[in-house]
């Protein structure tokens, strides 16, 4: 029987202080934080470019330390030509880590800072399955010695989720015009938009 992770200080619906930019996000956000206090070791997001995948995980590094206990939380993005270096460079860059010669070198430096340690992984932007093992992150994923192990993997791809281990999937759909229109408004602020008809006219075009 697979050991629950500990529980949620808090319950995710309570996080009413989120930035503007949630608004449209909040039931995906909801349903990702939840995911922190499940079995589950990997959780995919996935959806169309442009969906709000990465607004969707800045969202859970940002709140999930007022909801759950992680040591880290890693953000790293993922481009379409990943390799584990490439992944491993981003790691380090975010745990501040020394670099390594080599990546089985690297390798051993991550896994050994990681091991004893809760982590929250936040893959953005994978368009092919990665070996997270060979980069250094330690595994079993899910519940390890006390430890919490999991990852959150956001792709264009439902399968690659999959591929990646997520049994448990998140499907982002395209915004509505009004939440389209609250998401743009709060990136670019509503002073600059309204200072001028013409300007809102045309922003009301963009998000059309």
């Amino acid at each position: 029987t697979p050991q629950a992770p500990p529980p949620l200080l808090c319950d995710p619906e309570e996080l009413r202080d989120l930035p503007a930019e949630a608004g449209p996000a909040r039931a995906y956000l909801n349903e990702a934080l939840r995911f922190l206090g499940d079995c589950d070791a990997a959780l995919g997001v996935w959806g169309a470019g442009g969906v709000g995948k990465t607004t969707a995980l800045k969202l859970v590094r940002e709140v999930c330390g007022r909801v759950a206990r992680f040591d880290h939380v890693l953000l790293v993005a993922a481009a379409r030509d990943c390799t584990v270096a490439k992944l491993q460079r981003e790691v380090v860059s975010v745990l501040g880590l020394r670099d390594a010669p080599t990546e089985q070198a690297q390798a051993a430096g991550i896994l050994s800072f990681l091991r004893d340690k809760s982590f929250l992984l936040l893959l953005d932007g994978v368009w092919e399955r990665l070996d997270l093992e060979r980069v250094g992150i330690p595994q079993p994923l899910g519940m390890a010695n006390g430890k919490v192990r999991k990852v959150i993997v956001a792709s264009r791809s439902e399968a690659l989720c999959a591929d990646m281990g997520c049994r448990s999937k998140i499907k982002m759909e395209c915004f509505n015009e009004e939440d389209a229109w609250r998401l743009f408004e709060a990136n670019v602020g509503g002073d600059a938009i309204h200072r001028h008809t013409e300007i809102l006219t045309l922003a009301r075009q963009v998000i059309s």
